[in-house]
Formats: structure tokens, sequence, C-alpha cells
């Protein structure tokens, strides 16, 4: 028998721990590439912010977004022809450019870098862009004829640094075969969230019709803990199922941890580990006793 464990949080995600942040143009590419990276990213276990994916109702857009940003140790920047025609898209690129502790990977969607880089004086698609922001009025409160420039001459020139200096980033040009763009990309943010998921088999024939009949399963159940057994004969490919249903179960969790072959192993060996992957605390238990205890310490389990 397999047996998948998780630590949860709330069925949606936690937002305070964001993974991965996808900055889009959302008419260029939803539909595209950033819906192709959010589903891979997400089916691997991990916490990925993409605008309306995460959004629930009641939540207040840019403070979530800036929340997310802040988050994300990743953040992806999907440079499309409309692009900076969004004030939105390039207010989240100041924010990711703001936040130190973030690398920001560039895909170069149907644009080139320098598009990104010349944005003055030039006939780029970035430069006409910036400069039908520049020339939008908005109407000034203190009368109903008089209009004045909707974004301020600082506000502009940030924009075209920050579109100058992300451009130089160690990034991904797209070449016409989209599925190849999207597992480079999967495979480099692999690397750098160093939360690699479980390996499951090379040819997994028939695993998404079971994973598929145990997410049925659980919309049946609804929330609350559950323990689920997957039986059967040895070789069946339990353990591959339960891997694959971790990984894609994972992101929706604070914390998790799979325990692998517990019969082989001592009870408190495995209470070691279940605490060392939740807490980071690195405790030898001796005695199922004494794990308990510490488990019950620590993870606030009554």
């Amino acid at each position: 028998m397999a047996n998948l464990l998780a630590s949860s949080s709330n069925s949606s995600g936690n937002k305070s721990s964001y993974e991965v942040f996808i900055n889009h143009r959302g008419p260029d590419t939803k539909l595209s590439i950033a819906g192709h990276l959010y589903n891979r990213l997400h089916d691997l276990g991990l916490q990925v912010f993409l605008d309306q994916e995460e959004m629930e109702k009641g939540d207040f857009i840019p403070s979530e977004i800036a929340a997310a940003i802040q988050a994300a140790s990743i953040q992806i920047a999907i440079f499309s022809p409309g692009y900076a025609d969004s004030d939105w898209c390039l207010n989240e690129l100041l924010l990711m450019m703001e936040s130190d502790r973030s690398t920001i990977i560039p895909i170069f969607y149907g644009v080139e870098p320098t598009d990104l880089r010349w944005t003055l004086g030039k006939d780029t698609v970035y430069a006409k862009a910036l400069t039908k922001l520049k020339e939008k009025k908005t109407a000034d409160p203190q009368t109903d004829t008089e209009k004045k420039p909707r974004y301020d001459t600082d506000i502009i020139e940030n924009w075209r640094k920050a579109l100058s200096k992300v451009s130089y980033n160690y990034g991904f040009m797209y070449n016409g075969v989209e599925w190849k763009l999207v597992t480079e990309v999967v495979e480099l943010v692999l690397k750098k969230v160093k939360k690699l998921p479980l390996d499951v088999a090379r040819y997994p024939t028939g695993l998404e019709k079971k994973v598929k009949d145990f997410e049925e399963l659980l919309q049946q159940q609804g929330r609350g803990i559950r323990v689920i057994g997957i039986v059967g004969l040895g070789g069946v490919g339990k353990t591959t199922l339960a891997k694959e249903i971790f990984n894609r179960l994972r992101s929706k969790y604070e914390k998790s941890c799979f325990l692998l072959d517990i019969r082989g192993n001592s009870l408190p060996t495995s209470q070691s580990h279940l605490l060392k992957d939740l807490t980071q605390l690195n405790v030898q238990i001796s005695t199922y006793v004494e794990g308990k205890g510490i488990l019950r310490k620590y993870l606030s389990y009554k």
C-alpha cells in the first residue's frame, strides 16, 4: 500500500506561499504559453499565481497581486506584442524588479529583446506602446473641460528602465515550437526552486485515467481530513499513482511530505522524516511515544 501524507493549509492554496508568479498580457498569452506554463507547473506541485486562476471572489486585485509577487521566488515575465499596451503588466514588472530575492525569467514571445531596450525615439512595438501611454489623458477633477496626462513622466521613465533592464536577463525566445519552450522553462524553474517533483514512471500507461478517478473521489467526499488507501497486487502501479497524485496535490498545501517504504523503516524513522519535511527540524526520534509528543508539539496536533 502506498502512503500519501500532507499537512493541509487551505484547499485553494496558501496565498502567502506562491513560488512562481506569471506576469503576462492576458489577450496575447492566457490561452497559450501562460496557460500552458501554469498547468504544467501546477501539476508538478508548485504554487503558481496566474491572476484569474488564483483570484477568489472578494479579492482586492492590486493587493493580492502585490502579495503574490513578493512571495514568489521565481517570476516569469512573458513579453508579447501587446504587453506594453497594459499599465497593469508594466506596474507588475516594476514590483517584480523591486523584489530583490526573486529571479525574473523573461520569455520573448513574438518580440525581440531589442524591442524592450529601444523604447525611445524608435519605431518598435514597445516604443509605440509607451508613446501611446504617454499621450493618454485623464479628466482633471477640478474642471470639466481640461485634461492632464494620465501618467506622469517619472512612471513612463521607470517603465522604460525596467523593460531595458529585464531584457538582459537570461531568458527564452519563442521559435514557433511551444511545447518545447514550455518544457525548457519548466526545467529551469524546477532547478531554481529546488522543489523537484517525485519521479514517476517514464511511460505511465493509463495513469491519467486513474488520477481522474481519484480526483472525482475527492470531490465526492468534500473537504476535511481523509485517509485513502490504494490497494492492489504488487507491480500494478500503486506507488506510481500515489506519487503522481502527490505531485498534483502538493500545490494545494502549505507543506507536504511523502513517506516512502514505511514498512521497511521503523516508525520513529518515519516520524523524524515527517518532522523534517514539515518543520525543517532535524530531530532524531527514538521511540514512537517520543515521536508522537514531538509531532504534537511542533505541528500543533491535538
